[in-house]
């Protein structure tokens, strides 16, 4: 199958504008990639924010591409998503606490901190990380 690479997200403060251009395509396996092709894109993440996390037993890092499935955006606290925060695109996991909506790093670095948004704060799910690649 060949998925779209749409551009990059940030694993760090959110700082690449939430765009698609379709810069080229990946052939992926129908083995990994579960249903439609149309389901699914990549970016490349830029940052460090997301370190310490794993998918898929890979480590979701600075330069590795992520594939998203953009139609799973049921959110929990266990997967990291890509969010859309007032139109910049970012890599995190998620917590809700009362009206308060936390998008958290999993970082080995200390300067990366939480993003603190209200439920009136413009904040998308545009799909869930389903796997990492490296290369």
């Amino acid at each position: 199958m060949n998925i779209p690479i749409l551009g990059y997200a940030n694993a760090g403060t959110p700082l690449a504008i939430a765009e698609a251009n379709d810069y080229w395509t990946l052939p992926i396996s129908k083995n990994i990639v579960s249903g439609k092709s149309e389901n699914y894109f990549i970016l490349r993440v830029s940052g460090t924010s997301m370190n310490e996390c794993e998918v898929e037993g890979k480590i979701l890092d600075n330069g590795s591409y992520v594939l998203i499935n953009k139609n799973d955006n049921t959110l929990n606290e266990k997967d990291p998503f890509l969010f859309v925060v007032n139109g910049w695109a970012t890599i995190k996991k998620y917590k809700k606490q009362g009206k308060n909506i936390y998008l958290l790093p999993k970082s080995s670095e200390e300067h990366h901190t939480p993003i603190i948004l209200s439920e009136d704060d413009q904040v998308e799910a545009s799909g869930k990380v389903v796997d990492v690649f490296t290369f």
